[in-house]
């Protein structure tokens, strides 16, 4: 509420504009009406701003490589729904992709049930505010933490190895959070197809991990990649681990009873403009063998000839199943599983 002006102070009064008429005010003085221009100004600085439309188009593809089995994983929810709900009330969407190993039971889990503690937490999380993506951060790390609580216990219960790295990523309308623990990736093309990596790969020789793990009592060695190294199991009968990633979900053998690795994520948000896209959620086994660059490059290529053609509806899988492929001819052995979500402005 602003003060009061002073006694002394009188308001001031301002010339009727030229063209304009008095009028009598409720307090007895002159009020001065708007003249036909200004009313002309005042009703176009009113028009509403056309806001471009953001839809999505969703693609997916994976390889088993050159390995005995497939371990990765992916989930598409469109649209996320909050617990309770039967039909949106946040313009919500989620994508991610899960690159398990020693198994799949992480990965699997983690494509199951991410979303669900998402939710679960987006809808009562003290101060979340979807609209403003207050909160969203607090949302991804408790998630998380629920899943990461969720596989350990399943882990000690069958003697499983576990764990895998996560990359998610939740629209809210223009606005875009990402989430990731380990190396999965996303890459989001840029206005003009400039490739922008949003996540930073959580590896072992990264200087703040590996004092995080160092921290924790944990080793870090170079063995074909850097790796944290742990000299226990649960169980005390299996010989020393080493792990490629610093961050993950599961992976028993590192989490008790210190947590060498981190099950929490680092998550970002970015505002997203017309021109901006693809967005490519992928494990390591592209990122290992294409640049960001690369893969957006190819993903801009695959559908804007798609679309030329006429099939744009398809243009995202299009796009996934061509960098499935490119992974293959830059030599990768690993598992590829890649999700391509088309943003297109309307």
């Amino acid at each position: 509420m602003g003060d009061a002006p002073a006694p002394d102070s009188p308001p001031r009064s301002r010339s009727p504009a030229a063209g304009s008429r008095p009028r009598a005010s409720d307090e007895g003085g002159p009020e001065v009406e708007p003249s036909p221009a200004q009313r002309r100004v005042r009703a176009r600085a009113a028009s509403p701003v056309a806001v471009p439309k953001l839809s999505l188009r969703f693609g997916v593809a994976d390889s088993v490589g050159r390995r005995p089995y497939q371990e990765d994983r992916h989930a598409i929810i469109n649209p996320l729904l909050l617990p309770g709900e039967r039909l949106p009330t946040a313009d919500l969407t989620y994508a991610a992709v899960f690159d398990g190993h020693s198994g799949a039971a992480a990965a699997d889990a983690a494509a199951a049930r991410l979303h669900l503690l998402l939710a679960a937490e987006l809808a009562t999380g003290a101060g979340t505010d979807i609209s403003t993506g207050a909160g969203v951060a607090s949302a991804f790390d408790a998630a998380f933490a629920a899943l990461d609580l969720e596989i350990l216990a399943a882990a000690r219960a069958a003697s499983s190895r576990a764990g895998a790295a996560a990359v998610a990523a939740l629209f809210s309308g223009a606005r875009l959070h990402t989430a990731h623990a380990g190396d999965a990736r996303a890459v989001l093309g840029r206005s003009g197809g400039v490739a922008s990596r949003l996540t930073e790969d959580h590896k072992p020789g990264a200087p703040r991990e590996r004092a995080r793990v160092l921290a924790a009592g944990g080793r870090v060695e170079f063995s074909g990649c850097w790796r944290v190294i742990t000299g226990w199991s649960p169980c005390g009968t299996r010989p020393p681990a080493g792990l490629a990633v610093s961050r993950s979900l599961g992976d028993l053998d590192f989490k008790a009873p210190s947590p060498l690795v981190s099950a929490t994520p680092d998550v970002a948000a970015t505002a997203l403009a017309p021109g901006d896209g693809p967005l490519i959620l992928a494990s390591d086994g592209l990122w290992d063998v294409v640049s960001d660059q690369g893969a957006v490059d190819a993903a801009l290529e695959c559908l804007r000839g798609a679309k030329a053609d006429g099939g744009g509806g398809d243009s995202a899988a299009l796009a996934a199943a061509a960098l499935v492929r490119a992974a293959g001819a830059a030599g990768s052995a690993d598992n590829v599983c890649v999700v391509v979500v088309d943003l297109v402005w309307g």
